[in-house]
């Protein structure tokens, strides 16, 4: 099953497993995102853009925090059909990679994602499109969830994430969903190889913020060089 059919899969039910996996802490944690973005004045002076912006809950958040205008982005069409049955609101949606942006150079304030990075095809050319959209003095604010093994997490949250995540897939009926979600976070690099990353596109990094649980999901951002 593709990306684009998983994704589409789990849509209807995105909102309450991400409350059960994270008991409720992912809306705290997106709002921190919010906050850090538009801590930025570049940012705040928009537009900006939610990049896998899933069922635009952070898109909506930027919008009803003051910024923008705010776009959001995702290739699923079914995650953004489901944001807007919900009733989340930007002021535009729109579907695309964030690898190829259908945006002008040099036109945003900043661009925000939230468990988003881990899933595109090729992260470095994403960055790159971030670097070339965001106008230098903008900003870049990163939520991702980091493999149990790179960010030091105690040996009961590496046991829980192993079997937790299918086994509440599975209670929903998307198990293979979920697993794919256990699986593409286990792959992923750490935080430190990230930020590397991102600095190498032409960011610098600013802050990151250790959220939870032992060290998995974390907060970086960075400054659009200038």
């Amino acid at each position: 099953m593709g990306r684009e059919n998983i994704f589409g899969a789990v849509a209807p039910v995105y909102d309450r497993l991400n409350d059960l996996l994270s008991a409720g802490r992912h809306r705290e944690w997106k709002r921190r995102l919010v906050r850090d973005l538009l801590g930025s004045g570049e940012a705040r002076r928009g537009p900006v853009l939610d990049v896998a912006t899933g069922t635009g809950d952070v898109a909506a958040g930027l919008l009803r925090a003051g910024a923008g205008p705010v776009l959001g982005l995702d290739p699923c069409r079914g995650m953004i059909r489901e944001g807007v049955r919900r009733g989340r609101r930007c002021d535009g949606f729109m579907a695309g990679e964030a690898e190829a942006l259908p945006v002008s150079e040099r036109s945003l304030g900043g661009i925000a994602c939230a468990f988003g990075v881990r899933n595109f095809s090729d992260r470095k050319a994403a960055f790159r499109e971030w670097a070339r959209v965001i106008r230098p003095g903008g900003y870049a604010s990163v939520l991702e969830i980091f493999p149990p093994r790179a960010s030091g997490s105690p040996a009961w949250i590496r046991a829980a994430w192993r079997f937790g995540v299918p086994m509440a897939g599975s209670l929903f009926g998307r198990g293979k969903g979920y697993r794919y979600l256990k699986d593409s976070v286990e792959a992923f690099l750490s935080p430190d190889a990230l930020r590397a990353e991102i600095e190498g596109a032409g960011f610098r990094f600013r802050r990151e913020e250790v959220l939870g649980p032992g060290g998995m999901v974390r907060l970086l951002g960075m400054k659009r060089n200038g």
